[in-house]
């Protein structure tokens, strides 16, 4: 699955963009990184209105990747494109995406601001499918869901950067081969900053809110293991072997209804401490999902990745629990 990651556009594309929206009084303003990578912040200003958006750059071909709500972001989407046909058009407004092309077409609403253009003819510049950077050689998809699990690690545990790329495979559950294709990615993307006496992670907000909203559709299905009935008086001492999240890691926020349960195996001793079973209709209230991880040190044992909890939260259908998902997400990330 591709997810936000965008193709680079020449010069002559963005220039064709910008014109097209100045002949509507709206200004953009992208960032470098935008312009470089396809994937990054852009600003868009409507008289004295103006909104910072997360911003990708991708063919309109490519828009089915992108989340069926805009909310699953926790921040404004901006799809850049060169022409968006009116289904894709229809889809995008459906998800609360705001987007702009190269032929006059754009849709923008936010404060007082409501801006509803249908581009004409066809692109002078067509976007080329697929992901590229400014040199043309492609990249990595970062939030596939063996490449996610190294993500989730580095994230959540900025000082396992540094480590040996094997001890990173053992920390993310997975293969030698795709540490060093994420930590290529991150490297030629510029997220890798080795200048300090430590490396660490650059936009670690940015990263964040990709790898979450790629959650749902992604790693999570290879984690699912199942969705059952537990007893709420019995969470507090489940098994040692499970680490309860979700809800469960925000109860200073919010009365958990639900929680999440992240453990290698559905086991005797998990089975008895939860009182688990077979939840009749309407009744689930806990997720049982395959804990990929290993904890970097002994005092992390009991730790889930932050950006794993982050985006449970942020994949629930209710209200409250998305609000608290932010609260969790500024501790985490500022």
């Amino acid at each position: 699955m591709t997810f936000l990651n965008g193709v680079h556009a020449s010069p002559e594309f963005w220039g064709e963009v910008t014109a097209q929206l100045t002949d509507w009084q709206v200004r953009i303003e992208a960032s470098p990184q935008l312009q470089d990578t396809g994937h990054g912040q852009a600003r868009l200003a409507v008289r004295q209105h103006s909104r910072v958006y997360d911003a990708v750059v991708m063919p309109a071909a490519q828009a089915k990747h992108l989340p069926t709500s805009g909310a699953a972001l926790g921040t404004p989407l901006l799809l850049i494109s060169d022409k968006i046909t009116t289904k894709t058009g229809s889809m995008l407004r459906r998800a609360g995406i705001d987007y702009v092309d190269s032929c006059g077409g754009a849709s923008i609403a936010f404060d007082e601001v409501v801006v509803a253009l249908s581009g004409t003819g066809t692109p002078r510049t067509p976007l080329k499918s697929g992901r590229t950077g400014a040199s043309g050689a492609p990249t990595t998809n970062l939030y596939s869901a063996g490449r996610a699990q190294v993500l989730a690690v580095l994230l959540s545990w900025p000082e396992v950067l540094d480590k040996p790329v094997r001890q990173i495979a053992q920390v993310a559950g997975t293969s030698v081969g795709l540490v060093h294709d994420v930590l290529s990615a991150l490297e030629s993307l510029g997220y890798i900053d080795r200048l300090a006496r430590t490396s660490h992670l650059t936009d670690i907000h940015g990263l964040a809110l990709n790898w979450a909203a790629a959650f749902p559709g992604g790693l999570r299905r290879k984690m699912e293991i199942g969705v059952f009935y537990s007893d709420p008086h019995r969470w507090p001492v489940a098994s040692s072997d499970a680490l309860l999240g979700g809800e469960w890691a925000v109860r200073d926020l919010l009365q958990p209804a639900r929680v999440t349960v992240y453990t290698p195996q559905i086991d005797g001793p998990l089975l008895s401490g939860l009182r688990l079973r077979t939840a009749e209709q309407g009744e689930a209230n806990t997720i049982v999902l395959r804990r990929f991880w290993q904890s970097p040190t002994p005092d992390q044992r009991h730790s889930i990745p932050w950006v794993v909890t982050y985006a449970e939260l942020m994949s629930s259908q209710d209200a409250r629990v998305r609000t608290a998902g932010h609260d969790f997400f500024r501790l985490h990330a500022g």
